[in-house]
């Protein structure tokens, strides 16, 4: 793998508004570093890893697999069928001076020599078909499907179609008519075999001396569907053979007879004046998404351009080193062609969202984690949100990049009524394996409680009489505090407490035992005590307050409104004959009290009786009307 700058993303074939916008934001973001799973095509020369040339050229082999560390490597010109393929996995890329951790990918013999596709495990998953039954007549084309290995199977997306050719050689005829029907035998089977949007590679040595070979119009020529239409990723097209013009892409042949650091293995020789080998794109390894080429990426390794018709190991020494300019003389008369492509985006979300209850008015806030979580190498990733009713998050598109850690959004959930709130939030990417995520939501909200001394109204305030009575007499009382309505909102008003309490005025009035309670559907009941020990006659008064909030439990809750009670007692025997109301004054208050007392005696208490019997004679009759009107 390889790091590599990209300026900015290429536009996409996608046109939604939410791709333009974010191919736009993907511009302003600057440049952003992506790294690229790296794609190695080498004719490696009739390599079969038993012969002392093999032995020999096989150190410089390591040199070079080592230095390009690629994640797919695909070779031509192996020979000895499955053992040659065995010994370049075994001998060079795992030797231990080679790059090591390879696979080979499945292996058929066909006629002639054989191509061979290495690759990774870890990084991608191969299922391998050979189009053993397209026989061309010279070699049989190689065709392997790739798979990122942390993608869904069923995302085409995420796969790579590699064809892997070594084409008729020759500039005389019919070796170029045979190059066409090769190239042809390969459109052929695409167009009728690959499926929609497949993203392609066609890599190998194709022996093309110019772009005005029938193979070269049959690869880039436009078919009914062009699933297996081919363009050079550096548009490098014209006469290749023998011309300086196209010195830095030329990829044969690396050495001259005079200048070989080491034994002569059968190499063509003639020094750099052909580019023979090649990795051809389609369409959709430039559309901006998915499997992209990264800028600047192709390349014939070690070619500097400043070795037309030499070797390369002859001066002046490439940017590579001496050491290796001599490897890549030695190991093949090809360089191995490189390509780089950034891989898919892939979506992990939070996969759902719970707010809990909270109070009517609370911010309710969770926070949505999206990733791109593809393993690098990998494209970065566009995405945008559909918010359900009573949710609202931030307005896309957003910009995830690979290895940069989960993008945080805040997703906030109404709470301007009660009820309970759900529904799932979609995220729509151009990620691959899927390319959408719901997140489902759910919370509730709760009304305020509702404090009062009554059911089914808010009364804040209230009286509680304990009566008159003569020391002794007096009972305890209940005060309650109600949650209004909660019968009827329950669940979605929360429980209400009674947190506190305090008395003013007469200190002989005590809750008995206080300790914190809730009210809900049945009011939260405290007992009231008049403590008349020793007390004189008289009125005695003090205020009873009850400190109310909501439940505690649920965020929001807030201190509600105090609930009173005007707390009364009254000891008789200090109050003037007529002084029914027990102000100390025979006054018009207290005209009406005795009226009604002359009416119905019995119903007065014995202490009103006694107030009322103005005249001493133990009745309260009209004789009693006169004294009480001197009384005045």
């Amino acid at each position: 793998m390889r790091r590599i700058e990209s300026a900015r993303p290429p536009t996409g074939r996608r046109t939604s508004p939410m791709i333009a916008t974010s191919l736009a934001l993907a511009v302003l973001a600057g440049p952003q570093s992506l790294v690229a799973i790296e794609i190695v095509s080498y004719n490696i020369l009739n390599y079969d890893g038993s012969g002392s040339c093999d032995t020999d050229r096989e150190p410089s082999l390591r040199t070079v697999m080592s230095a390009l560390d690629a994640d797919i490597v695909c070779v031509q010109e192996i020979v000895g069928a499955a053992a040659g393929a065995n010994a370049f996995l075994t001998r060079v890329l795992n030797h231990a001076a080679g790059p090591g951790g390879y696979t080979r990918a499945p292996f058929i013999n066909g006629p002639d020599t054989d191509n061979a596709l290495y690759f990774r495990p870890g990084i991608v998953v191969e299922t391998s078909l050979n189009i053993s039954t397209q026989p061309t007549g010279v070699r049989d084309w190689s065709y392997h499907r790739i798979r990122l290995e942390e993608y869904d199977v069923g995302t085409e997306d995420a796969k790579l179609h590699i064809f892997i050719a070594h084409l008729k050689a020759g500039s005389d005829d019919p070796n170029p008519a045979k190059r066409e029907f090769e190239a042809d035998k390969y459109r052929d089977w695409a167009e009728a075999n690959l499926p929609d949007g497949a993203n392609v590679l066609c890599l190998g040595d194709f022996n093309l001396r110019s772009s005005n070979e029938g193979a070269w119009t049959v690869f880039t020529e436009t078919r009914a569907t062009n699933k297996g239409q081919l363009q050079d990723p550096i548009n490098q097209v014209g006469t290749w053979h023998n011309s300086p013009g196209f010195a830095g892409v030329h990829t044969q042949a690396p050495q001259l007879p005079q200048n070989l650091p080491c034994s002569s293995c059968g190499y063509s020789g003639g020094g750099m004046d052909d580019r023979f080998d090649f990795i051809l794109t389609s369409a959709t390894i430039h559309d901006g998404l998915n499997f992209e080429y990264a800028p600047n990426s192709y390349s014939a390794f070690g070619n500097d351009g400043n070795h037309y018709n030499t070797s390369i190991s002859a001066l002046p020494v490439i940017p590579e080193g001496q050491v290796m300019a001599d490897a890549l003389t030695c190991a093949s008369d090809h360089l191995p062609v490189v390509i780089e492509l950034t891989a898919p985006a892939l979506l992990s979300a939070t996969s759902s969202l719970n707010f809990g209850s909270v109070y009517v008015g609370f911010v309710a806030e969770q926070t949505l984690e999206v990733e791109n979580a593809a393993p690098a190498p990998a494209h970065f990733m566009i995405y945008d949100f559909t918010i359900p009713a009573d949710f609202s998050g931030p307005a896309g598109p957003f910009l995830a990049f690979a290895d940069n850690g989960p993008n945080q959004h805040t997703i906030t959930m109404s709470t301007a009524a009660s009820g309970t709130k759900f529904g799932t939030l979609v995220i729509d990417s151009t990620a691959v394996g899927p390319s959408s995520a719901n997140v489902f939501l759910a919370g509730s909200v709760l009304d305020h409680a509702v404090p009062s001394t009554q059911s089914g109204n808010q009364v804040l305030t209230a009286g509680l009489d304990f009566g008159t009575h003569a020391v002794g007499g007096f009972s305890d009382q209940n005060a309650e505090v109600h949650n209004v309505d909660h019968a009827i909102n329950s669940p979605f008003q929360a429980a209400l407490e009674v947190y506190d309490h305090n008395v003013t005025g007469d200190p002989r009035f005590s809750v008995v035992g206080f300790a914190p309670a809730d009210a809900t559907d049945t009011p939260a009941v405290f007992t009231v005590h008049f403590d008349d020990t020793g007390a004189a006659p008289g009125a005695y008064n003090a205020v009873l307050e009850f400190l109310t909030r909501d439940d505690t439990a649920f965020p929001g809750s807030v201190n509600l409104d105090n609930v009173s009670y005007d707390l009364s007692a009254t000891i008789p025997g200090a109050f003037p004959k007529g002084d029914l109301n027990r102000n100390g004054a025979v006054d018009l208050p207290d005209i009406p009290l005795f009226v009604d007392l002359l009416l119905d005696p019995a119903a007065a208490t014995p202490e009103d009786q006694d107030l009322a019997d103005m005249n001493g004679d133990t009745m309260n009759d009209g004789l009693d009307l006169q004294p009480f009107v001197d009384a005045f």
